[in-house]
């Protein structure tokens, strides 16, 4: 084959059937864009060992950060990694450098009146430090919250999707998801749990990394 030659640059070479490129390339975080490179979700499962599936309890009312418990790719295969870097006992995370399109969703709630679920929200500065929650909506972070409502009286159920597009700059830089209710109540079911075998999800969010 001929040498391929770009402008006055000789870009791949061939010699004996063998071709060489002579180019470099971007870091794979950054190129190329609108192509998945990973996924990472965030849980909050049920804990303990009663036999019956119950939903996340929300321990009073008003605006609160989730306390995720896992943190996790779903995959055995250590060559994927997961984006989300870190996850802390109060609920804020850290992200790999990156583009991502997430959905946080909370599958049920029970008499909560009206509530609403926020995306991913900026907790403090770009560094790591300080302890600022930054605005529900907010440029390539967060496009807002979504609104539901589930009746006091009626044992009224409702779910939120909540959609956004973020851009990761710092691996300092630390996220949080927020919830804002306005009764407070929780429901359980005859569904089984079963930490191994029947795990129960009560609120997750996924992140698929785009570039």
């Amino acid at each position: 084959m001929p040498n391929l030659i770009l402008g006055s640059t000789t870009v791949i070479t061939e010699n004996a059937g063998t071709a060489t490129i002579n180019a470099s390339l971007q870091d794979a975080s950054i190129m190329p864009k609108g192509v998945s490179q990973g996924v990472g979700y965030l849980l909050k499962t049920q804990t303990g060992t009663n036999a019956t599936a119950i939903a996340m309890s929300p321990g009073g009312t008003g605006e609160k950060v989730f306390v995720w418990n896992t943190r996790t790719n779903g995959l055995s295969d250590n060559t994927w990694a997961n984006p989300i870097l870190t996850l802390d006992a109060s609920g804020y995370f850290t992200m790999a450098i990156g583009y991502y399109n997430y959905l946080v969703c909370m599958p049920s709630v029970h008499q909560w009146q009206h509530w609403g679920l926020s995306g991913v929200r900026r907790y403090g500065e770009a560094n790591g430090s300080g302890s600022t929650l930054y605005n529900i909506t907010e440029t390539e972070v967060s496009f807002g919250q979504t609104f539901g409502y589930s009746h006091i009286d009626t044992s009224g159920q409702d779910s939120l999707i909540t959609p956004g597009l973020l851009k990761v700059t710092s691996t300092s830089q630390k996220y949080a998801i927020t919830w804002n209710n306005q009764n407070n109540n929780y429901h359980q079911s005859y569904l089984p749990h079963n930490q191994t075998t029947a795990r129960v999800i009560q609120v997750w969010a996924s992140f698929l990394k785009i570039g």
